[in-house]
C-alpha cells in the first residue's frame, strides 16, 4: 500500500435526536480497543470539563465526503458518536470511543463506512470557535489538529512509519507551528485493495502519535476508532445493443485510475452521437442533490474511450447514444420513419399533427386534425404525433402520413392550415443542395411559377401568439403550418428529414401499458405483450403474443396490444423498416392514434385496464373521458358492466376473486345497490351474479 503523508481534518456529526436506539445511560470509559494501543490515561478518562477554549472542544462524529480537486462525487458520510453531548454535560462522555463496541451496546447505529477502492475523500471543515462559525452537527470548539490513521497492512497497529499504513494529518501553514487551515483540509486517496480496515480519528494539538499524548485531554482532544470497508465500484453501460457493440471490463476496477473501453457501430446505418459518463453515488436519480454525482462527455481515440483517473471517483453509469443515419432512399420507399424539421424556425422546427383545440370559422373546426410545428422537447414527448412516413403513390409522388392520417388539403393562396385526413393528396419533393441540403414539399409538380403557394410553410403564429387578422388563433398545440411560396424564396418552406427508429412507453400504475402505432414496432426480448383471447359475461381473457426467433414480440402497423411490466418502468420499442408477420387472428384490441374523447353513447361498451382501489381489471369507460394518443382498449360487443375481470386463463383472475361465496367476506361489501351484468339496476335480486355500486362482483346463493 502506498505511503500517505497528506494532512486532513475530520468533522463530527451530532444526530442524537434522530437515533432512537441510543441507550439512556452514557457509555463507559475503558472501552475495549481491539488491540489498537491507546494511552491508558486517555482510555480511562472522560471529556475534560472547563471554561477555556481548549476545554470546550469535542467530537460528535467522523465525517467524509467523496471529493476530488474540490469537486464532489457524493454526499457527506458520517458516523455519529457521543450522542447527546453538550457543553454542560460533556464531562460524562469518554475521551476514547470504540464505535464497534458502542454499536454492540446500543449507543450508536453504525460503526463503519463503505467506500470504493482508490476513492478520494475530503474531510469536512471545522473552521470556527466555541461561539459559532463551525458546523455544529460535526464539531464543537475552536480549530484543532486532527489525524486519521488506517491499518493498511492489517497488523493490528497504526504505524505512521509503515509504507502500508495510511497516515494523514491536518494541513499546516508552516513546518514549525503546524497551524491548520481548516477551510483547505486536504483530500486523500483510500487504499486500492478491497476489504475492511480499522481506522482511527484523533484530535490533538501537534502530536502525530496514534495512541495519543499526555496533553491530549488538556487541549480538548479525543480518539475514535471505526471500520472502513472498501469495495469495487459498480460500472454499468446503457446502450442499444442493436446499434453498437461495447467491449469493456466492468469487474474489479479501481477508482483513481484511467478506465478505457471501446464502442463500435454494428452497421453504417448508425453514428455514435455521444458517450456520457455519470460518476458518483445514486446514479439513477436524475434529481439527486447537487454534488451527488458528476456527469461529463468523453471523446474517443479511434473506437476507444477513456475515463480519466481524476474523474473516476465512485460508481459509473456510461451512456452511449446513437443516431440513425437518414437514408432518403429508404424514406421514399416508406421504410424509414422520420421527424420533419423546418430550416428557418430553429426554436420550434418539428412537424406535428393534432386535433385543433380552437375554431376558426371557414378554415377549421375544433377537432379537425391539422399540422403544427413544435420545439424539440415537445416533439419528443408527443411521440408518434411528430413521427412521419412517406407512402409512395406514383412516380415521384408520396402521401405524407402520421397517426394513420395523410395531408389531405393544401389550399392555394396561403393563410390556410394544412388539414389531415384518411384520404391524402399526392405530394412532390423538391431537393436543393444549398444550406446543407433541404426539401420543398408541395402539392404541385409545377415549379415554373414562383407564387403558387402550395408548399408546406411554417409560420410564427400560434400558441399564445395569434396574428392580428384572425387567421391564426391562439392554440396550445403549437405554431401553425400553412401553404406559401416556393422553397427557393422562403426559408420557412424548407424542410429536412431526421430518421427515427425507436419510441418509448411507460408502464402505468396498473402494471400495464397499451400501444397502437401507425408503423411496425418490436419490443425488447423478455417483454410480455398481450392480445384479447376471449370475452365472457364476467371477464376478459388475454393471451400472450408469441415472440419471434429473436425472442422479441413484433407488432404490425395498426395492431393495438397490452404490455406488462412494473409501475413507472420505461420500455424502448424499435421501429421496424419492414412489416413483420401478421398476428394470428389479430389482436382483438382497438386503439387510438390521436387523443380521442368518447361521448356517452360511444363509451358504453369501451373498457381499459386500470387499477381502482388496488384492483386491476378492465373498467368501463366513463362518458366524455379522453383516451390518450396511441393507446389500446377493448370494445365489447355484448357487455355494459362497470368492470370486467382481467384473466389469463379460464376463470383465472389477476389475484382477485371475481365470485365471492364466502359470507364473511361478502358481509364487508355494500350490497344495498346491485346491477346485473348488463348494467341494469336490480331491486329484487335472486340467485346469481351481480355487480355492486362499488364495482365488485358477487354471487348470491
Amino acid at each position: 500500500m502506498r505511503n500517505f503523508t497528506q494532512a486532513m481534518l475530520v468533522l463530527l456529526v451530532f444526530l442524537g435526536s434522530t437515533i432512537s436506539a441510543v441507550a439512556q445511560t452514557y457509555p463507559s470509559v475503558n472501552q475495549p480497543t481491539q488491540g489498537y494501543e491507546v494511552l491508558s490515561s486517555i482510555l480511562s478518562a472522560t471529556v475534560p470539563v472547563g471554561t477555556t477554549n481548549d476545554q470546550k472542544r469535542y467530537h460528535k462524529a467522523i465525517s467524509f465526503t467523496p471529493m476530488y480537486s474540490g469537486t464532489s462525487y457524493g454526499v457527506k458520510h458520517s458516523l455519529p458518536f457521543n450522542i447527546g453531548i453538550t457543553l454542560s454535560n460533556r464531562g460524562n462522555y469518554p475521551a476514547y470511543n470504540n464505535l464497534t463496541y458502542l454499536k454492540e451496546q446500543g449507543f450508536v447505529e453504525n460503526d463503519g463506512f463503505t467506500f470504493k477502492v482508490g476513492q478520494t475523500l475530503k474531510p469536512i471543515s471545522t473552521s470556527g470557535n466555541e461561539t459559532g462559525g463551525y458546523d455544529a452537527d460535526d464539531w464543537n470548539g475552536a480549530w484543532m489538529h486532527s489525524y486519521v490513521y488506517i491499518d493498511g497492512d492489517h497488523d493490528g497497529a497504526f504505524t505512521i512509519s509503515s509504507p502500508d499504513d495510511l497516515y494523514s494529518e491536518c494541513a499546516t501553514s508552516s513546518a514549525t507551528n503546524k497551524k491548520p487551515w481548516y477551510d483547505d483540509a486536504p483530500e486523500f486517496r483510500l487504499p486500492t485493495a478491497i476489504g475492511t480496515y480499522r481506522m482511527r480519528l484523533k484530535t490533538e494539538w501537534n502530536s502525530t502519535d496514534p495512541k495519543g499524548s499526555s496533553t491530549l485531554l488538556s487541549k480538548g482532544g479525543m480518539i475514535a476508532d471505526a471500520n472502513i470497508t472498501l469495495v469495487y465500484p459498480t460500472i454499468n453501460f446503457v446502450y442499444r445493443s442493436s446499434a453498437v457493440a461495447v467491449t469493456a471490463n466492468t469487474e474489479n476496477q479501481i477508482c483513481g485510475e484511467n478506465y478505457s473501453f471501446t464502442v463500435t457501430t454494428k452497421s453504417s446505418s448508425y453514428t455514435i452521437e455521444s458517450v456520457t459518463v455519470r460518476c458518483g453515488e445514486d446514479l439513477t436519480n436524475d434529481e439527486a442533490a447537487s454534488g451527488t454525482w458528476q456527469e461529463f462527455t468523453l471523446t474517443s481515440s479511434g473506437d476507444t474511450y477513456t475515463v480519466p483517473a481524476a474523474k473516476f471517483q465512485g460508481d459509473m453509469r456510461i451512456t452511449v447514444k446513437t443516431v440513425l443515419n437518414t437514408d432518403v432512399d429508404l424514406i421514399k420507399q416508406g421504410k424509414q420513419v422520420f421527424r420533419l424539421k423546418n430550416l428557418a424556425l430553429t426554436t420550434s422546427p418539428y412537424l406535428k399533427v393534432a386535433k385543433s383545440d380552437v375554431r376558426n370559422d371557414g378554415r377549421y373546426e375544433i377537432g379537425d386534425p391539422i399540422l403544427y410545428h413544435v420545439d424539440a422537447t415537445t416533439a419528443q414527448s408527443n411521440g408518434a404525433s411528430c413521427l412521419w412516413r412517406l407512402i409512395p403513390t406514383g412516380t415521384d409522388q408520396y402521401y405524407l402520413r402520421s397517426q394513420s392520417l395523410s395531408v389531405s388539403e393544401i389550399k392555394n393562396g396561403g393563410d390556410y392550415p394544412i388539414k389531415m385526413g384518411e384520404n391524402g393528396i399526392p405530394l412532390y419533393l423538391y431537393y436543393n443542395s444549398n444550406s446543407g441540403g433541404y426539401y420543398g414539399i408541395a402539392s404541385t409538380n409545377n415549379t415554373s411559377t414562383t407564387n403558387n403557394h402550395l408548399y408546406l410553410h411554417a409560420v410564427a403564429y400560434g400558441m399564445n401568439n395569434p396574428d392580428n387578422w384572425g387567421k391564426y388563433v391562439a392554440t396550445q398545440n403549437g405554431y401553425y403550418v400553412t401553404s406559401w411560396d416556393v422553397p427557393s424564396s422562403s426559408a420557412n418552406s424548407k424542410w429536412t428529414f431526421e430518421a427515427v427508429d425507436e419510441i418509448g412507453i411507460t408502464i402505468g400504475t396498473s402494471g400495464y401499458a397499451s400501444v397502437n402505432y401507425d408503423f411496425p414496432v418490436k419490443f425488447p426480448a423478455g417483454v410480455k405483450v398481450y392480445k384479447k383471447a376471449l370475452e365472457t359475461a364476467t371477464y376478459i381473457k388475454l393471451a400472450e403474443i408469441p415472440a419471434g426467433p429473436d425472442g422479441c414480440v413484433s407488432l404490425p402497423t395498426g395492431n393495438a396490444a397490452f404490455v406488462a411490466g412494473t409501475e413507472s418502468e420505461s420500455i424502448t420499442l424499435s421501429i421496424l423498416s419492414d412489416e413483420p408477420d401478421a398476428i394470428d387472428g389479430g389482436t382483438g384490441v382497438s386503439g387510438t392514434y390521436l387523443a380521442t374523447t368518447f361521448n356517452e353513447g360511444d363509451a358504453a361498451n369501451i373498457y381499459g385496464i386500470a387499477k381502482v382501489n388496488d384492483v386491476v381489471a378492465f373498467y368501463k369507460m366513463r362518458a366524455n373521458t379522453t383516451i390518450k394518443q396511441n393507446k389500446g382498449y377493448i370494445e365489447s360487443a355484448t357487455n355494459n358492466a362497470p368492470r370486467m375481470e382481467l384473466t389469463f386463463g379460464e376463470g383465472e383472475t389477476t389475484g382477485i376473486e371475481s365470485l365471492l361465496e364466502d359470507n364473511s367476506r361478502r358481509e364487508s361489501i355494500d350490497t344495498s345497490v346491485l346491477y346485473d351484468l348488463n348494467g341494469r339496476r336490480v331491486l329484487y335480486p335472486s340467485r346469481g351474479i351481480y355487480v355492486t355500486a362499488g364495482g365488485q362482483r358477487i354471487f348470491l346463493k
